[in-house]
């Protein structure tokens, strides 16, 4: 009997054994596959991340800086616009920092006569550069944009000698930073004799990443993108403009500046040159209402 069995279900034995063999192999070996899959794709990452850091340093190193041209008050306009909003949208609040020299005049309000008399297509709406320029000025102010403007403003004698069209604008221009002033603590204006003056014939715009060059009273500007060579024309302007003992310090204006006075000697200085240029001026109504 017991051979019979044995002749019957023997060679079930080997054939578990052998099966338990081929199943334990196959284990070791799908989990040794899987280990080193996951060794191997590890592996990978850091090249692909090694390779893409080479890749983009060698972009920043040799394809930096960008360097491009904008002809006309409009494209000007929205450079200025795309760059000032970029800071004010960048999610490192210190680095939310602007610094202006000079203004170009496509900063003043447009003249209402000139406003008046221009031809636009019926049913076109467009806004003028000085509107898009201070847009953005406002949405900087808005998200904690740190903001300083060194110009040489006009003396009496300087403005008495400019057209209507130029006093109107200027004064415009006047209104609307003595606005921003009173609203932006985050903002001022320094007085500063070195300073390109409004309007004049280069005006400049810096960011951590960006220079602006806005030549042509507005009409054309040239842009440059680059943290290396934004960082030193920072510090080349600023010791252009300042000095450690001036002769005529600078004047700053604003909500954080040394002076308690000083928006109330703006305001003066505004309604000074208003009565120069026989144009109105603001009135303590009109600040108190704005």
């Amino acid at each position: 009997m017991i051979s019979n069995f044995l002749t019957s279900y023997g060679w079930t034995i080997p054939w578990i054994l052998v099966s338990s063999a081929v199943l334990t192999i196959s284990i070791v070996t799908s989990r040794a596959f899987t280990k080193n899959t996951l060794a191997f794709t590890a592996r990978l990452d850091a090249v692909g991340k090694k390779n893409a850091e080479r890749i983009e340093t060698i972009i920043e190193k040799e394809l930096t800086p960008s360097i491009h041209l904008h002809n006309g008050p409009e494209e000007v306009a929205v450079r200025s616009d795309q760059i000032i909003r970029e800071v004010a949208d960048d999610p490192i609040i210190a680095d939310r920092q602007i610094t202006f020299y000079g203004a170009a005049s496509l900063a003043a309000m447009p003249d209402p006569e000139s406003a008046e008399t221009a031809e636009t297509e019926p049913a076109v709406e467009s806004k003028a550069p000085s509107d898009i320029y201070w847009e953005a000025i406002k949405h900087a102010g808005k998200n904690q944009v740190r903001m300083r403007r060194y110009i040489s403003l006009f003396k009496d004698p300087e403005i008495q000698d400019r057209r209507k069209e130029i006093q109107s604008q200027y004064l415009n221009w006047l209104k609307r930073q003595y606005q921003l002033l009173k609203d932006d603590e985050n903002y001022q204006l320094i007085d500063v004799v070195r300073a390109p003056q409004w309007g004049a014939n280069m005006a400049r715009t810096l960011t951590k990443t960006t220079v602006m060059d806005i030549t042509g009273n507005g009409r054309a500007a040239i842009v440059i993108t680059d943290k290396q060579i934004a960082q030193r024309i920072r510090e080349y302007a600023r010791e252009a403009v300042t000095s450690k003992k001036p002769r005529n310090p600078a004047v700053s204006y604003g909500l954080t500046a040394d002076d308690p006075a000083n928006l109330e000697k703006f305001k003066s200085y505004i309604n000074r040159i208003a009565n120069i240029c026989q144009l109105p001026g603001i009135s303590d109504n009109d600040a108190k209402a704005s």
